[in-house]
């Protein structure tokens, strides 16, 4: 189980701890800044995750097999990306979060044949959990 901590630092929220130094944009988390795409990474991965969502399911809508689900498989990657190194951060401190629990559920709706309803459950985690930390840096910056 996941433990709180009693008073959040730096914006962090309960239950959400961190072994890492930095402030930076994410509160710490070392997955949004230093990416490919700098600070916006994790962000620019949620976007393209949507992108190829979109994709996919506008190609199904004319065509099944294989054509739609490379996108929906492409949108798993982007969309879950940071959810699965977040994840595996915290089974490596044996607590259960959120993180895992919407791989669990995208790999459920795989497991049924569902990839477009888990690809879009991957997107909209992904684009949240994005925006917060974009949101969180914006309002540090302000404060500084």
């Amino acid at each position: 189980m996941a433990t709180a901590k009693p008073h959040p630092e730096d914006g962090e929220k309960p239950g959400h701890e961190h072994d890492h130094d930095g402030g930076g944009e994410a509160g710490g988390h070392d997955h949004a800044h230093g990416g490919v795409f700098g600070e916006r990474t994790e962000l620019i991965f949620a976007i393209g995750s949507g992108v190829a969502l979109a994709t996919g399911w506008l190609i199904s809508l004319r065509l099944t097999g294989l054509a739609p689900l490379a996108f929906f498989l492409i949108a798993y990657g982007l969309g879950g990306f940071f959810t699965l190194k977040e994840a595996i951060e915290n089974l490596r401190k044996r607590q259960f979060e959120i993180d895992s629990l919407m791989l669990v559920a995208a790999a459920g709706a795989a497991a049924l044949g569902q990839w477009a309803e888990g690809a879009l459950l991957l997107f909209l985690f992904s684009i949240g959990h994005a925006l917060e930390h974009f949101a969180m840096g914006r309002a540090r910056r302000a404060i500084e």
